[in-house]
């Protein structure tokens, strides 16, 4: 989970319990900036969870009806995976069963010619 969503979560859960909060309440109740508050506060504006009112230069945020419902709930912290186990050693590849270059190319006039243009491949 990260900082943020924790952020974006605990600014709603507050509007729930206020109706109203301001960029500097944020700040108090995140412990952050200022530029930190008006960023999630702008989040949460483009995100329809919140809706500013209030007048310029004093902004007041309101919770919008259902707007929580477009942010993710952060998932509970789960406990940690066990250790990965190592991996069995690869197996060998099998050898190669199909037909040699050579076998393609005595079979296979046009395939010889490119081999004689590109050389002799070991395989």
């Amino acid at each position: 989970m990260t900082m943020a969503s924790k952020s974006l979560w605990a600014i709603v859960d507050y509007l729930r319990e206020n109706q109203t909060v301001t960029p500097r309440q944020v700040q108090a109740l995140l412990g952050c900036d200022c530029k930190k508050a008006h960023n999630l506060l702008l989040h949460l504006i483009r995100r329809s969870v919140v809706l500013r009112t209030g007048e310029p230069h004093h902004p007041v945020f309101s919770l919008v009806p259902g707007g929580e419902s477009n942010i993710k709930r952060p998932k509970p912290v789960s406990p940690p995976a066990p250790a990965v186990k190592a991996k069995p050693p690869a197996k060998a590849a099998p050898a190669h069963s199909g037909p040699s270059i050579a076998d393609v190319c005595r079979q296979n006039w046009r395939g010889y010619e490119i081999h004689k243009i590109f050389g002799s491949a070991r395989a």
